[in-house]
């Protein structure tokens, strides 16, 4: 007798809020559904702690939350800073004695970003940094 490789059936698949997902998926979800709509609108929880509490990824959480039509409330995006001219600006702040916060103040960034820049570039502005 031949070993003929297994034929897989198809997955059955379910409709969830105009997704198509599978049925082990939405299994998943439904289990961690209550739990979910407690630390988002009880706990008022960002994505990062929702993920650790059910033991899954952040992004994890993110898609069970969008596959249930939930807005996590601790959820926003950060916004980027454009740092294509802080070559040219941020040199000359730092010369006129200006302090990282004052800086990051000015530019709209934080003193932390501001100082980062400023080591990636090897530009060393305090003594504490020199070796």
């Amino acid at each position: 007798m031949k070993n003929e490789p297994k034929k897989r059936r198809p997955r059955e698949m379910v409709e969830i809020n105009g997704h198509s997902i599978s049925r082990s998926l939405h299994t998943r979800i439904m289990a961690v559904r209550a739990n979910l709509e407690h630390m988002n609108e009880k706990e008022r929880l960002n994505f990062p702690d929702i993920a650790a509490r059910l033991g899954v990824t952040r992004e994890t959480a993110v898609t069970y939350a969008e596959l249930l039509g939930i807005k996590v409330h601790n959820s926003y995006k950060r916004p980027r800073v454009d740092k294509k001219n802080w070559a040219k600006v941020l040199p000359p702040l730092r010369a006129t004695g200006m302090t990282y916060e004052q800086i990051g103040a000015k530019i709209g960034a934080t003193k932390i970003s501001v100082c980062r820049w400023f080591l990636n570039q090897g530009i060393v502005t305090n003594d504490h940094y020199r070796d």
